[in-house]
């Protein structure tokens, strides 16, 4: 099939209408992604595969925003609100610094698309910003370990205290999938312990 048309408005809280922002689509799979701006009047307009996709406004000094929706779609509303920051600290089990580390905030209700992240510096420190008022799960990550903190509550346009993230040491999980004695080549596989993780499956059935 064709492309079909995306179209909505970029607003603020108070229903004003926002210029000039970025608004992108992504397909669920990742395979396509189309861009576009607001225009005078905070519109946009999208040509897209049809189907669900992932569409995101940002904006300098708000938090951007994502919808899941179903094209083709008019009228979408992105109501984007002034950014938070959240600064913290990457330590590992003896409280040293972790540097390297890629930080990631995901809101509790959005929890698959990331919505800011970045790394720690030679101090551990951080800064996530961009981020929109919630309930967030913080993430770090290194080649050789990974920590987490959840239930961390962002304000609406403030900058919040920092927030500390203790690493432990990890290592690589990979197999191969079958069901009922048949190799499984397409979903997610999960392993499900101290921290959550879920990945792809190949083709060949392999999920690491």
């Amino acid at each position: 099939p064709g492309d079909v048309e995306l179209t909505g408005t970029v607003i603020d809280a108070t229903g004003g209408v926002l210029v000039e922002a970025a608004v992108s689509a992504r397909e669920e799979d990742g395979s396509r992604s189309v861009a576009a701006v607001s225009d005078g009047s905070g519109q946009f307009r999208l040509s897209v595969r049809p189907g669900t996709l992932w569409v995101r406004a940002e904006l300098a000094h708000y938090a951007g925003v994502t919808q899941h929706v179903r094209a083709p779609a008019r009228g979408i509303r992105l109501v984007m609100a002034p950014a938070s920051s959240l600064p913290g600290r990457v330590v590992d089990e003896r409280a040293q610094p972790v540097a390297g580390a890629t930080v990631t905030a995901r809101d509790r209700e959005l929890s698959s698309m990331p919505a800011a992240s970045g790394l720690s510096a030679a101090d551990g420190t951080f800064a996530l910003e961009g981020l929109v008022a919630g309930v967030y799960e913080v993430e770090a990550i290194t080649s050789r370990a990974r920590g987490r903190r959840e239930g961390i509550a962002v304000d609406l346009a403030a900058t919040m205290p920092p927030v500390v993230v203790t690493t432990a040491s990890a290592t690589s999980l990979a197999g191969d999938l079958f069901v009922r004695g048949q190799r499984c080549r397409s979903g997610h596989g999960s392993a499900n312990g101290p921290i959550f993780r879920t990945s792809a499956v190949s083709s060949e059935g392999h999920v690491q």
